[in-house]
Parts: C-alpha cells; structure tokens; sequence
C-alpha cells in the first residue's frame, strides 16, 4: 500500500486490510516522498513519534489495531519489484515512473487527511475499508 508520506492512507489501508484478511497476506506500506519540510529522510520514523499521526492512530485503535509502532517506510525500485500487487493513494504528481511502469499498480483515488481533523480522518478511513472489501470480494483473496 502507497500513499504520499506513509503516515495516514496506506497505514489505515495495511492495517486495515491485515484485520480484513486475519494477517493472512504479507502487507506493508510505503510512501513516494518520506521526508520532512526540509528535504530530511524520514524513513524509519515510528507513528507515535509524529504529531501528525495522532488522527491515524486514534480511529485504528478503536478498531481494536495498534499503528503506534509503525514505522514510516520509503517506497524504493526493489520493494516494487518484489511485490505481487501494489495498491497507490498517492496523488499522480507523486508516483514514481518505476511504479508506473511496473504493471503491477491498481490506483484507488482517496483525499490525503493530512492536517484534518479526527472525524476527517475517520470519514478516510471509511473510505478506504469500503474500497479494500470490494477489493478483497472481486480478487477472491
């Protein structure tokens, strides 16, 4: 699962779709730009350290999942190679030419809650379980 900074959509989407699926599926999620204001990698960063995240955490955690721990991670060219199917919440402007090209990317278009409220975060959140049922029924996973 992808998103821009792999703080909220692809976070909500992994975890969500492991609580889905009972953990049966190897899943992570990645971000195309997992930097800081100032251009600093952020790769490694844990959830719980990040203001941000606090509006992610919280409706997880009352879906009975703990995303605290998380820690952001930068998408790169051999994660992509060695994934089977990638789903990408990231705007287009951001999504790398090597995911593009890989064939394996389904894109699902859903807004960044970056900097919106709780139930802003939840209504995403919503979203995203909605879009990973269907997904989950017409793969037959």
């Amino acid at each position: 699962f992808v998103c821009r900074g792999n703080v909220g959509r692809s976070q909500m989407a992994a975890a969500i779709f492991n609580q889905l699926t009972n953990s049966k599926y190897q899943v992570s999620s990645a971000g195309t730009k997992v930097i800081s204001k100032e251009g600093e990698s952020r790769h490694g960063q844990l959830l719980k350290d990040l203001e941000a995240a606090e509006n992610v955490i919280i409706p997880l955690k009352q879906k009975g999942i703990d995303v605290s721990n998380n820690a952001r991670t930068q998408l790169d060219p051999e994660m992509v190679k060695n994934a089977d199917a990638i789903i990408v919440m990231a705007e287009p402007e951001n999504i790398p030419d090597y995911l593009k090209q890989s064939g394996k990317m389904t894109y699902f278009e859903v807004a960044d809650p970056k900097g919106t409220s709780l139930e802003e975060h939840r209504k995403v959140l919503s979203e995203i379980e909605r879009f990973l049922v269907k997904f989950i029924k017409d793969s037959n996973l």
